[in-house]
């Protein structure tokens, strides 16, 4: 067995990268692939560029939304149309390396039992600097669960080639535009039997502008994403331990969320402010506070008998200090 490859690539303005991306696809080695390119009501020249290539090159499918959807619901929309023995994703400011689904097949053709292959990761700026992925383990085969845990802390990355009944059964996750593809890599791997790295190389670019570096109330979209991934794993019926080992890293974002927030205030409309107080607020209610340790709670300044408030008291007399003394005394930001 060879098997086909549907590559979905979900586009938004990004006219800049989308050539050298789309050259890095219709280039492989490993001819047997279908590339679904879904424009997000592009206001750039990414449309004309796609319809270009599809043009010159058969296995394109280009799809559009009408308007703009978010990443999830493009890459969903282009997952219907997914014809191949196994499917996977690359961002349209992204690229690979020319031998890398050749790579791939070769993992899932050898080892009948493995159901996701990840890429090796890799960061790239424009600059020139390459940083790879380090994951933090030595194994190179996971079994579902395994490669499931150690995601929930990035241990691997989530960036990987699965087989279609599994990515179809386990479509991307709508509840919100930001961080919902972590949700499906941990339904993804827990669904597989077998996960393994490989050698094909994908390469990631790094983006000044991106929802994670900007200073935007999308970067509290984060919550939903926490709090539906909860419910996931909930449904998936994974062990105890592996809920307990979520809902501490729920709540360590939810405080450094919170701190960044107070840090950056001044740079909310009061609006926002409110809806992401509130957005808080409620989020940490959700938390099951029996599953995080005392360390951690004292940590991040949550004194049991006080409770919510005096911690967000204390956060605040926090920042003020900060603002109060040297910044030398605060190189090291303040985490949990």
């Amino acid at each position: 067995m060879q098997g086909k490859i549907s590559i979905l690539v979900a586009v938004y303005n990004t006219e800049t990268y989308l050539r050298e991306c789309l050259d890095s696809l219709v280039s492989q080695t490993y001819k047997n692939l279908q590339i679904i390119c879904i424009d997000d009501a592009s206001t750039d020249d990414s449309l004309a560029i796609l319809d270009e290539y599809a043009k010159r090159d058969s296995r394109i499918l280009v799809l559009r939304n009408s308007v703009n959807s978010g990443q999830s619901k493009t890459r969903n929309h282009g997952l219907k149309y997914a014809d191949g023995d196994f499917i996977t994703m690359v961002d349209s400011d992204d690229f690979v390396a020319t031998d890398t689904f050749e790579n791939i097949i070769n993992v899932f053709n050898n080892n009948p039992r493995t159901d996701c292959v990840l890429f090796d990761f890799i960061r790239f700026w424009d600059n020139g600097k390459t940083e790879p992925y380090t994951n933090n383990t030595d194994k190179r085969v996971f079994t579902g669960e395994e490669a499931m845990r150690l995601s929930l802390d990035w241990s691997i990355h989530g960036v990987y080639v699965i087989r279609a009944d599994i990515h179809k059964k386990y479509p991307y996750d709508e509840s919100t535009r930001y961080t919902a593809d972590d949700i499906t890599t941990k339904q993804h791997f827990f669904s597989s039997q077998e996960v393994r790295l490989s050698n094909g190389k994908y390469f990631y670019r790094q983006r000044n502008n991106s929802i994670s570096n900007a200073i935007t109330i999308r970067r509290f979209d984060v919550f939903i994403a926490d709090l539906s991934l909860k419910k996931h794993l909930e449904d998936l019926g994974v062990t105890h331990e592996i809920l307990s080992i979520h809902e501490r890293l729920r709540w360590h974002s939810l405080i450094n969320h919170w701190i960044f927030f107070i840090e950056n205030k001044q740079c909310f409309t009061q609006e926002e402010q409110n809806e992401i107080t509130a957005s808080f607020d409620y989020h940490v209610t959700t938390i099951d506070k029996s599953l995080i340790p005392l360390s951690q709670k004292l940590r991040t300044l949550y004194i049991p008998f006080m409770g919510i408030k005096g911690m967000k008291f204390w956060a605040i007399l926090y920042r003020k200090i900060r603002k109060a003394l040297p910044a030398v005394l605060f190189r090291k930001r303040l985490r949990f």
